[in-house]
């Protein structure tokens, strides 16, 4: 039986004043996220939730969630895919900052299992379907406010949908009045997927 582990970064940003870490704060947290290679138990993943990071001297930043798969020396990163410009992010590096999209698939396989991942955004447009992937058997978003959708899942049957989401204790978030903790999704294209939000 395995586990998965969210890292909730931007709660600690927040509580900074904060909502971008500079690059160097950002480096150390990789290398923090590395150091717990030989700390996690036999089939876990840990998952850093998303990171506002400054790319230094670029004026850019990007959203990215770090990937750690127990057994597996390297680090996935994934960046969000569709940029948010529209909020006025404080940063370390200056106020005026244009997110930067990434590039990377939010795909992934550990252990025979095939993950999605989103950030957001990202699930709204369709980010996993859109890049063509094939049906996951874990869909994980990872969202501030984000509500997941039927139409936006890319599951076997039966496939999992983990939705992470900061902002779970605020009554009227729209994914909490929507789905509340225990409800289901079911993919048009893939059959029912449970759904199992991560609070």
């Amino acid at each position: 039986m395995g586990q998965t582990i969210f890292l909730r970064t931007n709660i600690e940003l927040k509580k900074k004043g904060l909502a971008v870490c500079s690059d160097d704060e950002y480096l150390e947290f990789c290398d923090r996220m590395k150091q717990l290679q030989d700390k996690i138990k036999t089939n876990t993943l840990v998952i850093s939730g998303s990171i506002l990071h400054a790319n230094k001297g670029k004026g850019t930043y990007q959203i990215t969630a770090l990937i750690l798969r127990q057994g597996e020396k390297e680090l996935i990163f994934y960046h969000k895919r569709n940029p948010t410009n529209d909020i006025g992010f404080v940063s370390p590096e200056g106020p005026e900052l244009t997110c930067v999209a990434g590039e990377e698939l939010g795909t992934f396989q550990y252990r025979g299992v095939n993950f999605g991942i989103e950030i957001c955004l990202d699930h709204q447009n369709r980010a996993l379907i859109n890049q063509g992937s094939k049906p996951l058997d874990v869909q994980i978003l990872i969202a501030d406010g984000q509500c997941p959708t039927a139409r936006n899942t890319h599951l076997v049957p039966d496939g999992y949908f983990i939705h992470s989401e900061l902002d779970h204790k605020n009554p009227d978030t729209e994914s909490k009045k929507k789905y509340g903790s225990t409800s289901k999704i079911t993919a048009t294209s893939s059959g029912p997927s449970k759904h199992a939000p991560i609070h």
